[in-house]
């Protein structure tokens, strides 16, 4: 989960741009007749920050001629070919994590609102969301409904800038259980939507894990040791791994940042690698 910044703040401008560029096709009596609609709908979205409760979707009138309206984001040219690049290098890869789930591998562009349901939206800039494939794949066609938790958009949602999710870690016959939950200060709306895209995006079982990784090096670098690890030393190394991930990602809902947390307010999980390097060494 993370609030990103968008590439582009001139939405409007850049339709303006996409019907000039079909003036020459055989599609341009359909981009002309509907252009001041498709301003209306995409003004709407924009000023109420993708929330469906606060602007009428026109469900039926975009139907008829569906494909087309897609095929300007699936066969793009200039401008939204440009943009989808500059998506691309601007997410993909390196340290990046996933807007929706916080886990790196960066690899598609998903439509926050399914083009398949809203396909007058296929191509507008700000429902284009950089994500991971599984992300991805797992929302899919899920449509916002009036009234009714949706996830939170990554362009609009500032939410998404402080930490929203925390791992309850225990030990239980020498194995770590990670148990995901929202953070406990939130309000009740927002906890509600968190926990939405948790279940929706299957978060507990995906974060969980991809807990293990990080937990597992630190019962190996436990193990390792040539002297003993005390309390202190293990919550502070593990608090600077957690800053460490801030650093790299700008997220505070990171994988990375999640788990550390997590381990350094644990009580039996500090315990628990304290006493790994210290029955080596006994």
């Amino acid at each position: 989960m993370k609030n990103i910044r968008p590439l582009v703040n001139d939405d409007l401008d850049k339709l303006d741009e996409v019907i000039l560029d079909r003036q020459g096709g055989r599609n341009r009596d359909l981009f002309n007749r509907i252009k001041k609609r498709l301003k209306k709908e995409w003004t709407e979205y924009l000023d109420s920050q993708a929330d469906i409760s606060k602007f009428q979707v026109s469900d039926t009138y975009w139907k008829n001629d569906k494909d087309t309206y897609i095929n300007l984001y699936t066969h793009a040219r200039d401008p939204i070919a440009k943009y989808k690049t500059d998506l691309k290098a601007s997410h993909f890869g390196g340290l990046e994590t996933c807007p929706y789930c916080g886990l790196p591998n960066v690899s598609t562009i998903d439509h926050f609102f399914p083009k398949s349901i809203f396909p007058q939206f296929s191509f507008l800039f700000r429902n284009l969301v950089p994500s991971c494939y599984d992300c991805n794949r797992i929302k899919d066609d899920k449509e916002p409904k009036k009234n009714e938790p949706f996830f939170l958009h990554p362009y609009f949602n500032s939410e998404l800038s402080q930490n929203l999710l925390f791992f309850n870690v225990s030990i239980r016959c020498d194995t770590a259980v990670f148990e995901l939950c929202p953070i406990s200060s939130l309000s009740i709306d927002l906890k509600k939507i968190v926990e939405f895209q948790i279940k929706e995006l299957k978060l507990y079982e995906r974060l969980n894990d991809a807990a293990k990784t990080p937990w597992n090096g630190l019962v190996r670098n436990a193990r390792n040791r040539t002297t003993p690890w005390d309390k202190e030393d293990i919550i502070k190394f593990v608090s600077d791994r957690a800053q460490d991930s801030i650093d790299q990602t700008e997220s505070y809902n990171n994988i990375n940042f999640i788990i550390y947390t997590g381990i350094a307010k644990s009580v039996h999980a500090i315990d628990f690698l304290e006493s790994i390097s210290t029955k080596r060494l006994g």
